[in-house]
This record gives structure tokens, C-alpha cells and sequence, in this order.
């Protein structure tokens, strides 16, 4: 597994098709990422790359585009005040297990697997409630 950035995001279309480009030479190598580009999101979704999980990012911010790229697919990794606020916006998502305490931050995201495996919305609280 391979998480595309820990910090940043994709800053041009350039760098959009560079990241498309190398995941496609590795589909041994699960990738994934969290963008709030929305035209990085519709881009590489765009590419359909199967060893490719995508997240627009959403908060308090960005609810519209959120509630669009949800819309259009695009799976959405919702922040909110709390776990509720966040599935009020997107509907169904799972609650990440680290921030409910379940699991160690070290190591968090590969044991769990959910941002990994792609499957739904995830949500996350900046309360940790």
C-alpha cells in the first residue's frame, strides 16, 4: 500500500497525469489519496485505475462540492464537528477507528483498510465524538 501524499495535494494537471502514469505501472501497488482539487478528483477518477483509492476531501468549506463529487461517485473523506455532523452531509460512510480509539494511530491506516479498500465514504471528527 502506498498512500499518495501525507501532506499536500495535486497542484497542477501535469503532476495529476505524472501520479496516473505511475499507478498504472505498478498494479501490484495499491494506491490511494485524498484531494480537495476538485479537478484532481474528477481527473484521476476519470482514469479508472483500479489500484487507485480517491477521496475528495470535504469539510465545512467545501459541503457543495463534496455533496457533487458523492454524487458523481467519487467516494468523500467528510470532516466534521463530530461523526454525525459529517454523515448528515455525505449519508452513509464508515467512522474511522482511529479516531473512535479502536485502533493506534501508528500503522492505523493499513490495519484498518477502509481508506485503503475504496468501498464508501469515511468520516472523520474533529472531536473524535
Amino acid at each position: 500500500e502506498f498512500r499518495i501524499h501525507w501532506d499536500g495535494d495535486f497542484f497542477n494537471g501535469d503532476y495529476v497525469v505524472a501520479w496516473a502514469k505511475t499507478i498504472r505501472k505498478f498494479p501490484e501497488v495499491k494506491f490511494w489519496a485524498y484531494t480537495r482539487v476538485r479537478s484532481a478528483a474528477i481527473s484521476l477518477n476519470a482514469f479508472k485505475l483500479p489500484n487507485l483509492s480517491l477521496y475528495f476531501s470535504g469539510d465545512k468549506e467545501n459541503i457543495g462540492t463534496a455533496t457533487n463529487m458523492s454524487a458523481n461517485g467519487i467516494p468523500v473523506a467528510m470532516l466534521g464537528e463530530n461523526f454525525a455532523q459529517a454523515r448528515e452531509i455525505v449519508g452513509r460512510g464508515a467512522m474511522c477507528p482511529e479516531q473512535r480509539g479502536q485502533i493506534k494511530l501508528q500503522g492505523a491506516c493499513v490495519a484498518c483498510g477502509i481508506c485503503i479498500k475504496g468501498k464508501s465514504n469515511v468520516l472523520f471528527s474533529i472531536t473524535k465524538k
